[in-house]
């Protein structure tokens, strides 16, 4: 009667249509996503960001090095040679000023919008004039303060400021104001400031497992959530689970798909873009913005010998990784071990 079951369950479960995201989806990180493939996530590829470390690098750069650096409306007044931060692909950090630099009072705004995970888990900051002093220099993030200085400010710690972020589209705006003063940048330069931001980004994401489900049957399933404890954003995620023995069956839409992860409800319908290697399966899926949290289902089933008593013990493992740094691996993920029998006794299983 169990066998019986058992074969009713497997052809059941292999009948489910495979269900697609739609095409084209955006993510407030402007990561393009199509079925089960990160298809394009153009901030990473920005000069100022370092995507395997989850960085940004943002100076005020000269407007002729790399365009996509430049401020709009700054010209070069000169370079500095020992900057307070390593250089990334907008290269060393130069003193800006306008075009014309007036004799009187001066104000200049420059302004860039740059695509983010969020909330940073540090901040650092460094504000210089050039020659001539200046009555103010500042940064803004999306119209928060982030530094405001009227002398060189080095390599500041700003942590408490990093709300000042979120995820997607930031706009950035530097300033600085001087007095009156002689002719300025005729001849010689003289008047300018210097800016240098470094953030780096990590998402704290935890993956955990509901409860054994002792079912009497070889249908193994159950639940792993995935939580993003923050403080940043992840644009995509890989979803893994793998069982530790040889004895599976597979699904039918893949010979190496012994293990299924679907959306929520572990009958229903596969990931799609799912990577099957018998006893293990990887699923990229979308990512979770700080304190967003998903379930996922996960199934498969136990090849029993057909006849006779058995008992086998292995281990599930379930974890997750995304894109954006996470500053606790060690949350990312468990095992477990589960057993698979037929005897007289009730489940669980029980070692002979």
């Amino acid at each position: 009667m169990r066998r019986a079951i058992l074969l009713a369950l497997l052809v059941g479960v292999a009948a489910f249509a495979i269900a697609l995201p739609a095409a084209g989806a955006s993510s407030p990180g402007g990561c393009t996503v199509k079925p089960g493939v990160i298809t394009d996530c153009p901030f990473r590829k920005k000069p100022w960001y370092d995507a395997v470390n989850s960085e940004l690098w943002l100076v005020s750069a000269n407007p002729q090095y790399v365009k996509e650096c430049a401020w709009p409306g700054s010209v070069a007044v000169i370079n500095e040679n020992h900057p307070d931060f390593k250089q990334w692909g907008c290269g060393a950090p130069m003193y800006l000023w306008a075009k014309t630099c007036l004799a009187g009072p001066q104000t200049v705004t420059w302004t860039k919008k740059i695509i983010l995970p969020g909330v940073p888990i540090a901040l650092q900051a460094s504000l210089r004039p050039y020659k001539n002093p200046l009555k103010s220099m500042t940064i803004e993030v999306n119209g928060h303060v982030l530094l405001n200085a009227t002398h060189a400010v080095h390599e500041l710690d700003l942590r408490s400021k990093a709300r000042a972020f979120k995820y997607g589209v930031n706009t950035i705006e530097i300033t600085a104001a001087k007095g009156p003063s002689k002719p300025c940048n005729a001849g010689e330069t003289d008047t300018g400031f210097l800016m240098e931001l470094h953030a780096k980004f990590g998402a704290d994401v935890v993956a955990t497992i509901d409860a054994q489900n002792n079912n009497g049957s070889a249908l193994f399933m159950q639940n792993v959530t995935v939580k993003n404890l923050g403080p940043s954003a992840t644009d995509f995620m890989t979803v893994s689970f793998k069982v530790g023995t040889s004895r599976l069956k597979t699904y039918p839409f893949d010979p190496h798909a012994g293990v299924v992860i679907t959306a929520g409800d572990p009958l229903g319908a596969p990931l799609p873009g799912c990577m099957y290697f018998t006893g293990s399966t990887y699923c990229t899926v979308e990512g979770l913005e700080a304190g967003e949290s998903r379930k996922f289902g996960v199934r498969y089933i136990y090849d029993a010998p057909p006849t006779g008593n058995f008992y086998e013990l292995f281990t599930e493992s379930w974890g997750v990784s995304a894109d954006t740094f996470d500053p606790k691996t060690a949350n990312n993920g468990g095992q477990r071990p589960r057993g698979a029998c037929r005897q007289a006794a009730p489940p669980p299983c029980a070692k002979p």
